[in-house]
């Protein structure tokens, strides 16, 4: 465990705060990190442990990493977005793990960002970046209203700063904008348009962040535009419901018939587990033996449970964050899966 003490917190919305932390100079080389990474903070809920994965929403520093800011979203009672916004101050100290994620800003001279509401946070770490650096970068950005838009001051001292060089697009929802084309959602009608607009040439790389309609129109439209895959890249921070695969429904059985054997290697170290019909995921069995195994949303969304099947097959009930590249390669998410076999080995160091 890793406890950094607040020392930053500013109102971004009526419901959003940004969260800074110190990182004491023992600890920085472990919270290095490159823009579009995010961190989890693990906090205690009613006598359980939750975590939540939040991207840093500022450049590294030239210096080593001396703090790290977040931005947190207050989603509902009983989450770390509550205790964000009312109860934590300046001086406490919270649970932060290192630095993670492969949703992170790519080398080359242009870059387009496709973002609603907090889907911001790590392209905004991006844009300055890329600009300090001489890109270009566009921002087109979805929100409901004006008084929701997050990061407002910052990006418009980057348009001061790198006029030539930084379009924002502010695209409203629930708010009429003098353009018709910035009002309304970021869609497959509008979106076409948008990029009309900013005109990105053929070598940009695409960064998408936020809910997963989103995000899925944007694929589409990049698709139909002729933007190969390899520079189309995404995080969600929502994913809609849906069913799990057919394939889902077999791993009862297979547990059914008795405790499937799992081997993982995590940190050069190897664990042998049983895991039974009582446990939810690989995850969950895995977190028995092995606490220090890497997760975070639970969901499939995040990816850091991403870990290689060396032996045996797995179904997930969901794969949000895996790359069909990245499926046929034999990469799973711990959260998501069970297993189809007796037996199941999982590389996470792969």
């Amino acid at each position: 465990m890793t406890f950094l003490p607040v020392v930053g917190l500013d109102r971004l919305t009526d419901d959003a705060v940004r969260v800074v932390f110190e990182v004491p100079s023992g600890e920085r080389d472990g919270f290095r990190f490159v823009p579009g990474q995010h961190v989890t903070v693990r906090v205690e809920l009613g006598g359980v442990e939750a975590r939540r994965a939040y991207s840093l929403c500022a450049a590294p520093g030239g210096d080593g990493v001396a703090t790290l800011s977040i931005a947190v979203k207050e989603l509902g009672p009983g989450g770390f977005g509550e205790i964000a916004a009312g109860k934590l101050g300046v001086g406490d100290l919270v649970d932060v793990l290192p630095p993670a994620g492969r949703f992170v800003l790519q080398e080359g001279p242009e870059h387009v960002g496709i973002v609603a509401g907090s889907g911001v946070t790590p392209v905004l770490a991006m844009a300055e970046v890329a600009l300090a650096r001489g890109d270009r970068f566009t921002l087109i950005y979805g929100n409901r209203t004006a008084a929701s838009v997050m990061f407002l001051e910052e990006l418009a001292d980057l348009k001061d700063r790198y006029a030539e060089r930084l379009m924002v697009l502010h695209v409203l929802s629930r708010e009429p904008r003098e353009a018709a084309l910035l009002t309304g959602r970021i869609d497959a009608e509008r979106l076409p348009e948008l990029l009309a607009a900013a005109s990105p040439g053929p070598e940009a790389h695409y960064y998408l962040c936020g809910p997963m309609a989103m995000v899925d129109t944007a694929k589409e439209v990049l698709a139909g535009r002729g933007v190969t895959r390899g520079h189309v890249h995404f995080e969600l921070f929502h994913a809609e419901d849906a069913p799990p695969p057919a394939a889902y429904a077999e791993t009862a059985k297979v547990l059914a018939e008795g405790d499937v054997d799992v081997t993982v290697t995590l940190g050069g170290r190897r664990t042998q587990l049983a895991m039974s019909k009582d446990d939810d995921s690989v995850l969950a069995a895995l977190l028995k033996a092995r606490p220090d195994t890497p997760y975070s949303c639970t969901g499939g969304v995040c990816g850091t449970c991403r870990a290689k099947i060396v032996q045996g097959e797995v179904a997930m009930a969901h794969d949000y964050a895996l790359e069909p590249e990245e499926k046929a390669e034999g990469f799973v998410l711990a959260c998501q899966s069970r297993p189809l076999t007796p037996a199941v080995e999982l590389d996470f160091d792969a």
